[in-house]
């Protein structure tokens, strides 16, 4: 249920139900990993993480996606090094996220080149997904804000039309490459 409210953007009722997840499966490393992500991609950066570091104390052989909370922790402090670094750990080839997300940080470090390969990397990663640019997507988005002189970072989900040929493109121009 809480999945449900989270894709269907009902953050008070996502929140409630996935409380209510949590306090059932205490230990269900599988609860506390996905719920983990939803809570960090509703901007949650401090629940969405340690949930996620929870599953990953219970179930020492876990999924690769449970660093997708710690990553977005660094993130959003403006840790990119820490955030790359929780990426090296991810093992998912493929899996058109990861690049995404290095390409973001290799930006916002000035690494051209490196974000460059990354942007190259998620759109072949995206042609073998067969995902189809003007599909209706719940996806999360790393967003930025720049005000006084403070670069504030957050982790929010949008619903996105032409979701990657979009974010490719403003990728591209981070990095300074042709999407």
């Amino acid at each position: 249920i809480a999945q449900v409210h989270f894709f269907r953007r009902e953050v008070r009722d996502f929140r409630t139900a996935a409380n209510h997840a949590i306090a059932l499966n205490p230990r269900d490393s599988e609860t506390l990993g996905v719920m983990g992500n939803m809570f960090t991609s509703i901007g949650d950066f401090e629940r969405g993480p340690n949930l996620a570091r929870r599953a990953m104390h219970l179930n020492p052989h876990h999924p690769d996606w449970f660093r997708f909370p710690l990553m977005f922790e660094h993130f959003q402090k403006g840790d990119y090094e820490g955030a790359l670094e929780e990426l090296a750990r991810v093992n998912m080839p493929g899996f058109f996220w990861k690049p995404l997300y290095v390409a973001a940080c290799c930006g916002l470090l000035g690494r051209q080149a490196e974000g460059a390969a990354a942007v190259q990397e998620d759109q072949r990663a995206l042609g073998r997904a067969g995902r189809r640019a003007d599909a209706d997507v719940v996806v999360p988005v790393i967003t930025s804000k720049r005000g006084q002189g403070l670069l504030q970072l957050r982790a929010q989900v949008l619903v996105l039309r032409r979701q990657h040929q979009l974010l490719a493109e403003r990728l591209a121009r981070l990095v300074d490459v042709e999407a």
